[in-house]
């Protein structure tokens, strides 16, 4: 959960999903724990491990920002959109570890994201219904209400369709607060740059 201050004195809240790669350590989207337009961040609490739902009244642990590599100035860049937080006050008991080899995955790969949906907002239904992609738009609605429960824990599942500079692209079903959501594939994360975490979490000595 990132709480946030903007210029005019307001607060607002928005979460995104993180996982544990160390007893400490977790990795999300850098996006996640930026601030938006006129605001600061002025928290960055964790809900706990695995739970089945999460709500802005949930107990939560404090967290902080250790590195990120992404630019607000230029979210499409060549940066990844990774941020490495710590939770000192947590020691998990377990974690998931990371694939040091890209290369592992391969094209046609059945993969799974692991996440916290939002609701689905009124502008992504209206994009939704102006591309005319869909069959059946009021069927497919309720099906994806059904499939991606708001600030449930959810699995989705998809097929790898490239691997370009160092870029996986995938195709399956997420929403925003997915954001930060494990890549998983043989019970190994996949993802890039894994050298920052690995820089990172040796330079602060708590593995």
């Amino acid at each position: 959960m990132v709480e946030e201050r903007k210029s005019d004195g307001t607060w607002a809240k928005s979460f995104g999903t993180a996982f544990f790669v160390t007893k400490t350590h977790l990795l999300t989207a850098g996006h996640v724990v930026q601030a938006g337009p006129d605001a600061e961040v002025v928290g960055i609490r964790l809900f706990y491990a695995g739970c089945k739902t999460v709500d802005y009244g949930t107990n939560t642990i404090e967290c902080k920002v250790v590195a990120t590599l992404y630019d607000p100035d230029n979210p499409d860049g060549n940066k990844p959109d990774l941020a490495l937080l710590e939770c000192p006050s947590q020691d998990a008991g377990t974690w998931l570890p990371i694939s040091p080899k890209i290369d592992d995955l391969p094209v046609g790969a059945i993969v799974d994201i692991i996440g916290y949906p939002c609701y689905i907002t009124d502008a992504q239904k209206e994009g939704f219904k102006k591309k005319g992609s869909l069959n059946d738009y009021s069927e497919s609605m309720r099906e994806a209400e059904l499939m991606l429960r708001p600030k449930t824990l959810t699995v989705s599942r998809g097929i790898v369709e490239a691997i370009e500079n160092n870029h996986i692209r995938y195709k399956l079903s997420s929403l925003c607060g997915m954001s930060g959501a494990c890549l998983m594939y043989n019970e190994k994360i996949y993802g890039s740059p894994m050298e920052f975490f690995t820089h990172h979490r040796g330079a602060r000595g708590s593995m």
